[in-house]
């Protein structure tokens, strides 16, 4: 999946200047096989370890 999202003119154009798409700290929710970017948001990894303010923004993340 990342080299789909890493050949795609989304991550090509947020690259180069992310207020193009994302201007004033907006962002897009993805799906966890994806990385943590300025202007990509997936949910926390479970290691059995989260705290309660990761496990709700994950159910939240999920409802979205």
């Amino acid at each position: 999946m990342m080299l789909v999202l890493r050949r795609s003119i989304l991550y090509e154009i947020t690259s180069e200047d992310k207020e193009i798409l994302f201007p004033n700290d907006t962002f897009v929710l993805g799906d966890s096989i994806y990385p943590t970017l300025p202007w990509l948001i997936p949910p926390f990894r479970d290691n059995g370890h989260l705290t309660s303010q990761q496990t709700e923004f994950n159910s939240l993340h999920s409802t979205r």
